[in-house]
């Protein structure tokens, strides 16, 4: 319910909005009974695999060794929570995640070695230093 929608923050607008969306969802709904009989089934499936996928991951959470660490003793002596963050911190990103976090960093996610020297002849490379189109020339730089 946002004015990028089209709609104003009344109540009014909130009710259209319900209104609407009940109305998609019964149209939803009637098509999938005329032209998918077994659509039922195939929701109650997809939602029993989501919810043992859920299952899974709060068990593996549960079970990891950090967990001990972060329920034994308080911040304030140095244990609990900021040793559990301490613990964490040393651990690569590959190591706390199953999957990268966001999309800008899938390009480095499997990428675990630092890249192979550079050829020093290679002509594509990068020069380091050196002149280019907006370099002031070396005799030029005392000048001004």
């Amino acid at each position: 319910m946002t004015i990028a929608m089209g709609l104003k923050l009344t109540h009014t607008a909130s009710v259209c909005w319900k209104d609407q969306v009940a109305k998609e969802e019964r149209l939803r709904h009637d098509w999938n009974e005329i032209y998918r009989p077994d659509w039922a089934e195939e929701e109650r499936a997809i939602i029993e695999r989501v919810k043992q996928r859920e299952e899974q991951k709060r068990l593996e959470a549960a079970s990891r060794p950090e967990r001990e660490i972060l329920l034994d003793g308080v911040s304030k002596e140095g244990k609990g929570r900021l040793a559990y963050l301490k613990e964490r911190h040393k651990m690569n990103p590959q190591e706390k995640f199953d999957h990268p976090p966001t999309m800008s960093t899938v390009v480095g996610w499997t990428a675990t070695e630092p890249p192979a020297e550079v050829n020093p002849n290679d002509p594509w490379r990068r020069k380091k230093g050196g002149g280019g189109a907006y370099r002031r020339p070396q005799e030029m730089e005392g000048m001004y």
